[in-house]
């Protein structure tokens, strides 16, 4: 919604990261949570709870309706009581008074699912007959359901079993189904990919043994040796962050470049690597320290040097002082 990529969007930011157009009506009792985003035109009724989800334009939600993680799309209808989680809901679409759609779950266009039907994990359902829908039945959407359900593969029998050299216990891997697979709330697959880091073998040793490429010593590998035998290496990476910075300083002050340009140089790197405030210090401050003993043991008929120091460091430091980067040092 910040991008407001549609030409007549007109979404406005509120607390919790909600966002809400023109012309919609939330009852005060109604509960909105974190990440919630309302279209216009949109009513929300007493008692209905909202959790990370998108409500389209010109859509109702009723009274003690719960909707979680879910994508309602523009006209649908979401009826007293009834239950969305994880799911999406088409355009039209109509949850009828009580009924629950749990995770995965497909409600295509002009859809109704009936009151109280409580639809299997992963349903997909669709207002038009077709093959893949010819053993679908009206309990799949109730009486006073509109829809036929394509019915996903229940093959669980089979499994995949990973046989490990190394003489370890073979590890099983749950077949998933790959229509659930590309649903929402589908954690079985979140897990697989997960359990995938687990297979990726360690590089080698010797992976970073080449001192030389080109006739230049790797900058990695120079920062593991300055680190000692062992070094991690998030902790390569923090000295590396920190002697970038550190130059910068130093390269910026050499080259006579104002404070207020180097700390903006210095923030974009922080932005761009995601590193915060405290990372920074440990490259700015050794850098003025590293300034400040030069100008004190400079020669002692260049008081322009010494001045310049003196004028660049307590400029420096008041910009640092000052909250620059919603920090105090």
């Amino acid at each position: 919604p910040d991008a407001q990529l549609l030409q007549d969007s007109s979404y406005v930011h509120s607390k919790q990261y909600t966002y809400r157009e023109q012309g919609v009506k939330v009852s005060r009792t109604a509960k909105l949570g974190e990440g919630v985003v309302l279209g216009s035109g949109t009513v929300v009724q007493d008692g209905v709870k909202l959790l990370r989800s998108i409500i389209g334009r010109d859509c109702v939600i009723g009274a003690g309706a719960t909707i979680v993680e879910s994508h309602i799309w523009k006209g649908a209808i979401i009826e007293q009581n009834a239950s969305v989680t994880q799911s999406i809901i088409c355009d039209g679409a109509v949850v009828k008074k009580g009924a629950v759609v749990p995770r995965g779950c497909f409600v295509s266009f002009g859809a109704i699912i009936g009151e109280n039907v409580v639809l299997p994990e992963f349903t997909k359902i669709t207002a038009k007959f077709s093959s893949e829908t010819a053993q679908s039945n009206a309990d799949d959407v109730g009486p006073d359901g509109v829809g036929y359900a394509w019915k996903v593969s229940e093959d669980t029998d089979g499994c995949d079993v990973n046989d490990d050299d190394d003489g370890d216990e073979d590890e099983v891997f749950v077949k998933v189904d790959p229509s659930r697979a590309r649903s929402i709330g589908c954690r079985e697959e979140e897990a697989w990919k997960l359990r995938l880091w687990d297979h990726i073998p360690a590089p080698a040793d010797d992976f970073l043994e080449d001192d030389e490429l080109d006739g230049e010593v790797d900058e990695n590998e120079e920062m593991n040796v300055a680190l000692g035998a062992g070094g991690s290496q998030s902790s390569s990476q923090a000295s590396s962050f920190k002697q970038i910075v550190f130059d910068m300083v130093s390269s910026g002050y050499a080259e006579g470049h104002p404070p207020e340009s180097i700390l903006m140089e210095i923030k974009g790197y922080k932005f761009a690597q995601n590193k915060t405030f405290a990372d920074c210090i440990t490259g700015v401050v050794p850098s003025i320290i590293s300034i400040a003993v030069a100008a004190a043991t400079g020669p002692e008929d260049a008081p322009t040097g010494s001045i310049k120091n003196t004028q660049f460091l307590k400029k420096l430091k008041e910009l640092l002082a000052a909250d620059a980067w919603g920090h105090r040092l």
